[in-house]
């Protein structure tokens, strides 16, 4: 399914916000593009998309799986003017406009699963990798990596991951229009980036915790010292906040899973 660029650009650069967008037929890693692009000095916005990566990447290091042609490949360079310590609940925003783009090709139902997925009936579909790189006055620039499932086909998912994947096309029972998603997502990321500069993530908290996949749910959270409680929401850092044993924590870092029962 191939993009009319000029559209894009269009919609993106002249109408959106973004000050370029760069495409790729293919490329390793349009997170590693983007860093190049900021290192060099580029104006911010810019949107590097690609129609393949051979060698995308997911948090924790993992590989992001990425057929051709088939779904959302894109990483955002920004140069927010805020403070390093600000940066990091910039992915649950970034995770916000993923899930607006996702109702916005009529898709209902997205959840957010803390801090940088998104599911469709439980499954993910979306995941994002924010990377920042300081300077010697704060932040040099930040590349916001996201990946989403559009027309991935049941039959193309791995069978190891047959029941943790999905896609939007397998959700709503038709093939989504790439460039209609990639406008959406850039308009509905930029348009949130004044207030979170100006007031962090406290503006989007009550969004962001009305749409959490593990309200209320029993998790535990590994890389915080096996840290289990059950979840009753986020604070205005973005950590997850947790009612345990041994009272309310905030977790700033982890991968978060359902608890077994004792």
């Amino acid at each position: 399914m191939g993009l009319d660029l000029a559209t894009l650009r269009r919609g993106c650069v002249r109408e959106g916000g973004l000050a370029d967008l760069e495409h790729h037929a293919s490329i390793d890693s349009t997170n590693r593009r983007a860093a190049e692009l900021g290192r060099a000095g580029t104006r911010a916005p810019v949107l590097v998309l690609a129609d393949e990566q051979t060698a995308g990447r997911g948090r924790q290091g993992r590989t992001w799986e990425s057929p051709r042609s088939e779904n959302f490949y894109g990483s955002f360079l920004l140069r927010p003017d805020v403070a390093p310590a600000r940066i990091p609940p910039l992915t649950l925003v970034a995770a916000l406009a993923v899930r607006d783009a996702i109702e916005e090709m009529a898709v209902p139902g997205a959840s957010i699963k803390w801090p940088n997925d998104l599911l469709l009936d439980g499954r993910k579909t979306a995941g994002i990798l924010t990377e920042m790189e300081s300077a010697a006055s704060g932040v040099a620039f930040v590349v916001i990596g996201i990946g989403v499932n559009l027309n991935l086909q049941a039959e193309e998912i791995p069978a190891e991951l047959a029941d943790k994947a999905t896609s939007l096309a397998i959700a709503s029972g038709r093939p989504v229009d790439r460039a209609a998603f990639v406008e959406a997502l850039s308009n509905h990321l930029l348009r949130r980036l004044p207030a979170f500069v100006t007031d962090g993530f406290e503006p989007f908290r009550g969004e962001y915790e009305t749409h959490h996949a593990l309200a209320g749910r029993e998790v535990e959270v590994a890389g915080s010292g096996g840290e289990r409680g059950r979840v009753v929401g986020v604070d205005a850092d973005g950590a997850l906040v947790l009612e345990t044993s041994a009272g309310r924590r905030a977790v700033h870092a982890g991968e978060v899973s359902l608890a077994a029962a004792y």
